[in-house]
């Protein structure tokens, strides 16, 4: 285990052992991390990373949900009260301080992100009712006011408590629906606009999500548009699909708003 860091970090990743950029991050700083992969991939992966840094599964072409589930029960088996989630096709990550003239954050490039791990650890082990932590997406995080933005949608840099009851489901936009369920337990969210990742538009790269059960097309209605479609069907009241340049989107919901639940700070 990392010296400096509390918490095990699984990426996850599928079909991708040549390509897969997250290592890159962590490897020049020897930070420690476990590659979850499906049997299919397992040797490949291993030829690559090395059998001590490599997780097998167990399971082949189950989806997303089933690697990041069995990423839970596998961090918890080890003993750990938290894990990281990482996907693996992050290709930088960044510190956002706010300018407050500008009203816009700038940017500086993380080289060495144990420093930023330990910090975003230590700060989410303060609260008692701390769920799920994660990185803003680089994209979006440029003029959010608030360094974290609390009772958001979680997503592809977390970091989880291992204590909620909330899994990821099949078949559903399955960051938006965990984060719901997590929410629904009375946890808080805690999304880090200070600390930023890049990555791909999703389903850009070969492998990974684009190769996963989930994302497969039925007739007509692409692998996207299934999943939306099952979060309105979860969340009617919340939720609407539409089209938006040829591809299948959720509409702005005011779901978020809805949850109220403040930080507990530890006694």
């Amino acid at each position: 285990m990392n010296k400096n860091l509390k918490y095990p970090i699984c990426i996850i990743s599928k079909d991708r052992a040549d390509t897969c950029k997250t290592r890159m991050l962590f490897d020049p700083y020897d930070i420690d991390y476990f590659v979850m992969v499906e049997p299919n991939d397992y040797e490949s992966y291993v030829a690559k990373f090395g059998k001590s840094k490599v997780v097998n599964i167990g399971e082949n072409n189950k989806g997303v949900y089933y690697v990041r589930n069995f990423c839970i029960e596998w961090s918890k088996e080890k003993g750990y009260d938290k894990h990281w989630q990482i996907d693996d096709d992050v290709n930088a990550i960044f510190f956002r301080p706010m300018n407050k003239a500008t009203g816009i954050r700038e940017r500086e490039s993380i080289k060495n992100p144990l420093k930023t791990l330990s910090y975003v650890e230590d700060f989410s082990d303060k609260f008692s009712n701390h769920g799920v932590s994660c990185f803003s997406q680089d994209v979006f995080a440029f003029a959010k006011p608030r360094d974290i933005d609390l009772n958001k949608m979680v997503y592809c840099w977390q970091f989880i408590n291992n204590a909620v009851d909330s899994r990821f489901q099949p078949h559903t936009s399955e960051d938006t629906d965990f984060s719901i369920q997590v929410l629904k337990e009375n946890y808080v969210t805690m999304i880090f606009n200070t600390c930023t990742f890049r990555m791909p538009r999703s389903g850009s790269n070969k492998g990974g999500c684009s190769s996963s059960v989930n994302y497969k097309k039925k007739g007509n209605i692409s692998g996207r548009k299934q999943m939306n479609l099952k979060i309105v069907e979860t969340y009617p009241q919340w939720f609407t699909e539409h089209t938006k340049k040829g591809q299948s989107e959720l509409k702005p919901s005011r779901i978020w708003r809805s949850f109220k639940q403040k930080p507990i700070l530890k006694k």
